[in-house]
């Protein structure tokens, strides 16, 4: 499958589940997207409700099931994962870490050839 085709069905998964979070959170939502023309890449920023509710329907696990080990992770300080290199971390515990400490993730798709990855996900509390 060619980058593009992936890109477009990855977006495709991304959209669903932001779909779902929206329906899971309630009106009082606060999904924050995120653009970057200049820098390729979109993406959106969870508040602390939205990341429970994805800790919840365990949204992480399709990062794993798209990505693999294919995607950065940019953690917490405090992250008992952050090890300052590569870590271990799957998408499910990056995103139940975030939602345990009251935190929240981001999450963002890339052009790979600028970024490394075409999937990055931050966290944060």
């Amino acid at each position: 499958m060619n980058i593009v085709k992936t890109t477009t069905a990855v977006a495709g998964l991304v959209v669903g589940a932001a779909g779902a979070l929206l329906l899971g959170a309630g009106t009082a939502s606060a999904l924050t997207p995120v653009v970057n023309p200049e820098l390729q890449y979109v993406g959106a920023v969870l508040d602390p409700s939205e990341t429970r509710v994805a800790a919840d329907i365990q949204a992480g696990n399709v990062i794993n099931a798209v990505f693999g080990d294919r995607w950065t992770v940019g953690l917490d300080p405090k992250s008992v994962w952050n090890t300052g290199e590569w870590t271990p971390v799957t998408g499910d515990q990056f995103i139940d870490e975030a939602a345990s400490h009251g935190g929240r993730v981001a999450v963002y798709l890339q052009t790979p050839d600028l970024h490394g990855n075409v999937f990055t996900a931050y966290s944060r509390w």
